[in-house]
This record gives structure tokens, C-alpha cells and sequence, in this order.
């Protein structure tokens, strides 16, 4: 007779650990793709272009602020960009007086979901250039593979 000698609790904290390799594996490569390739200004960035840099205080800006960390069956890791202005390059900005919501306002509207963000009124004062959405997305699409990695022992 076969048997199977089942250890849930030791399998679940090593799919835990895992995950969170695999969760800051990604988060770093989103870190480094957001950083990069900023052409330079001038001249200024046209709308849905990567931003013009002057100084590279907004692209290093952009960091892992907490390391993902297992809660309970989630496993939670945080990266940003930390620049007091990267929300409004990142989403845009409506006019003055436009009886739009400010930027604060629709970053809440779209909770913790980037894609969920809604735009600036039309005309915006300034549209969007996106720098963290191409990154996660590129960066994203390769978690399930680093968790499966690290969990095999293959990877990191």
C-alpha cells in the first residue's frame, strides 16, 4: 500500500518564500526598465513618450520601497517612484478649473490598480507619459515564471 506522507504546512511557507523571490525578482526588473531609456531634454517629451530628463531626479526616484513580504496567502511587495511630481508625468494633469478631477483624485478612483487610472480631462494641461505602466507590464508577465524558478531551485 502506497502512502503520501502530506506536509501542507511546509509546502505552503516554501510556495510562500517563493513568491516573494519571484514578487522582488520582478519588482527589480520593473525598477530598472522604469529607469531607463529617458532621452534626454531638450527638447521635451511629446504625450505617451517616455519623459525628457533634465536632472534623473525622477528616473532615480523610482525604487523598491518594500520588499514583498508573505501576509497570509498574499504575498506583497511595493515599488514607485518617490519624486513628489511622478504621479502627474505618470497619469497627466487636467486644467485648472476644468471641473476635473485632480490627479490625487483619479489615483484614487483607480485604487491600486495603475491601468485603472483614469486620464486628465480633455485638453489635458499635460498628457500622460507613461514610464511605470510599460515597465510593470513588461516586468509582470515574467512573475509566474521566476516563482516557478525559485521554487524548482532554479532560479532567483
Amino acid at each position: 500500500m502506497a502512502t503520501i506522507d502530506w506536509k501542507g504546512k511546509e509546502l505552503l511557507t516554501r510556495v510562500a518564500a517563493a513568491a516573494a523571490a519571484g514578487v522582488d525578482a520582478t519588482m527589480a526588473d520593473a525598477v530598472a526598465k522604469a529607469r531607463a531609456n529617458h532621452p534626454g531634454y531638450p527638447p521635451a517629451s511629446r504625450p505617451g513618450q517616455r519623459f525628457a530628463s533634465r536632472t534623473g531626479f525622477l528616473e532615480n526616484s523610482i525604487v523598491i520601497s518594500s520588499e514583498a513580504k508573505p501576509d497570509g496567502l498574499k504575498v506583497r511587495g511595493r515599488w514607485a517612484a518617490e519624486a513628489n511630481y511622478a504621479l502627474y508625468v505618470e497619469i497627466g494633469t487636467s486644467r485648472l478649473g476644468s471641473g476635473a478631477p485632480r490627479a490625487r483624485e483619479r489615483e484614487a478612483l483607480g485604487g491600486e490598480v495603475m491601468w485603472a487610472v483614469p486620464g486628465p480631462a480633455h485638453p489635458a494641461l499635460m498628457a500622460a507619459r507613461f514610464t511605470l505602466r510599460p515597465a510593470a507590464s513588461e516586468a509582470y508577465r515574467l512573475l509566474p515564471a521566476r516563482i516557478a524558478a525559485v521554487f524548482r531551485g532554479t532560479g532567483g
